[in-house]
């Protein structure tokens, strides 16, 4: 269900981004926001509408930072020569589901990763658990990049795909669940 979610965020937010530049306005990626926002240069002559500009704004933030995350590993992968990973439903599940239980304990910890090489069918798995009182995806990444274990992670060429459940708790603390399989 989180993985759909996910895809029709991203497929209104592509539709709505290019239903804004077939207006034939000038309209700009702030890359200053993670969940890429469309904002208006000045001098524009068309606006877009107050509805198109709310359902950009209201890009569900666990699926922004998720989507961030994805784009910052295969960007990472790309640049050291290893394939993209793509972001598959299966793992997805087992990953969203375990981000919460995290935050729930208060701590973090790696999940039984037999049943997801049993129910998704593949033959490796592996594992990055992180939280990040930060409100990027960014930070994030820059931390497990900098922990040798769980930069090993994303750069194995083993993986194929990957799942990825953030969980945004209470307090604003995002809990981190990648789950990488080949």
């Amino acid at each position: 269900m989180h993985f759909n979610r996910i895809c029709v965020t991203l497929m209104l937010a592509v539709v709505l981004l290019a239903i804004l530049f077939a207006a034939g306005s000038g309209y700009t990626r702030d890359e200053s926001d993670a969940a890429s926002r469309v904002v208006a240069s000045p001098g524009d002559r068309t606006t877009p509408s107050i509805s198109a500009m709310q359902q950009l704004s209201t890009l569900d933030s666990a699926a922004a930072y998720e989507l961030r995350m994805l784009s910052l590993i295969n960007a990472r992968r790309m640049g050291a020569g290893i394939a993209p990973l793509t972001l598959r439903e299966c793992p997805d599940g087992f990953a969203n589901r375990w981000s919460p239980v995290m935050a729930g304990n208060g701590s973090l910890s790696h999940q039984n990763l037999e049943p997801i090489l049993s129910s998704c069918s593949v033959r490796t798995v592996g594992e990055n658990v992180g939280m990040n009182s930060r409100q990027d995806a960014d930070t994030m990444f820059t931390a497990f990049m900098a922990s040798p274990p769980h930069a090993a992670n994303i750069l194995d060429c083993r993986f194929t795909a990957v799942g990825i459940g953030a969980y945004r708790d209470t307090n604003g603390t995002w809990w981190v669940t990648q789950d990488f399989v080949g």
